[in-house]
């Protein structure tokens, strides 16, 4: 059954707005971080030497969605649900990556009790938290809440204005407990971008879910004003 009554051809459509924009967007979210890293424009697009920014490819990712459903003539807001929950699992398994890498971890756990997966994770030697293990668990978790949102409810951009509201939260938080060299912060500043972002993330999502509300309530009422037929 089509999702939210979108075309069952749709997603091979989006895919290839999605995938190359999520990529573009997630390289320059990274390279305009650390540009004295980037001299050339070799540099810059070797993306299979590392460096991708999760946020950057969210919006990269939902630029390409937008622009697919315009030439498609298609209601962004009922694909954006469709995609929340595969963009969610997604990074579950994707955080998996850092594990193997051995980066983006945690701080360093100094207490011998602590020491231990998935609490910890030992790298070079050294234990740390194991927060790529921490956001893939709730990540999955994530998933499984917008999966049951997609199938029990109808409302548009509930689904997606979830994701934002559930990973904008847990995203500001998770960000505090990563080892200082993996936090990117705002050129000249201390703020983390990681942070700010999660911080509009999170606020979009609640005013979405407010907006979700006022527009089920609103429906609702019309509906039980509507005089029953004769």
């Amino acid at each position: 059954m089509p999702c939210r009554g979108l075309k069952k051809d749709l997603p091979y459509d989006l895919i290839w707005w999605i995938f190359p924009l999520a990529i573009i967007g997630a390289r320059i979210a990274y390279v305009i971080n650390y540009p004295e890293q980037y001299k050339t424009f070799y540099d810059i697009i070797a993306v299979w030497e590392g460096g991708l920014s999760i946020y950057g490819g969210v919006i990269g990712g939902t630029l390409g969605l937008i622009i697919c459903c315009l030439i498609k003539k298609v209601n962004p807001i009922p694909a954006m649900d469709c995609v929340a929950p595969v963009l969610i699992l997604g990074q579950a398994i994707g955080r998996w990556g850092n594990f193997f890498n051995a980066e983006v971890y945690g701080h360093e756990i100094t207490n011998p009790a602590m020491q231990w997966f998935p609490m910890g994770v030992k790298i070079n030697g050294v234990w740390h938290l194991a927060t790529f293990f921490y956001e893939s668990v709730l990540d999955l978790l994530g998933f499984l809440l917008l999966l049951l949102l997609v199938r029990k409810t109808k409302q548009k951009g509930l689904v997606a204005t979830s994701y934002l509201t559930f990973y904008g939260f847990i995203r500001f938080f998770l960000e505090g407990l990563r080892d200082q060299q993996f936090i990117m912060v705002i050129p000249g500043t201390d703020i983390a971008w990681s942070k700010l972002v999660s911080i509009i993330t999170f606020a979009l999502g609640v005013i979405g879910l407010i907006t979700c509300l006022i527009i089920y309530l609103v429906k609702k009422r019309k509906s039980s004003e509507t005089p029953n037929a004769v």
